[in-house]
């Protein structure tokens, strides 16, 4: 099980992360989070690659 101390707001690793604020946006918008959501440094990453993998034009592939 994961320890809270593995959990980080999620504006703390956009800054850790040098996060750029339009992926931020959408990263939040794609996953229904709110300001200070507690998620792991992992899946905030994956959160960030399937945004930025996904495609522009919201199809499906």
């Amino acid at each position: 099980m994961t320890d809270k101390k593995d959990y980080m707001t999620i504006e703390e690793l956009k800054a850790q992360k040098n996060t750029s604020n339009a992926v931020f946006a959408g990263v939040k918008t794609a996953n229904g989070w709110g300001t200070g959501k507690m998620v792991t440094e992992e899946k905030y990453d994956a959160a960030v690659k399937a945004f930025n993998d996904a495609p522009m034009d919201g199809s499906v592939r």
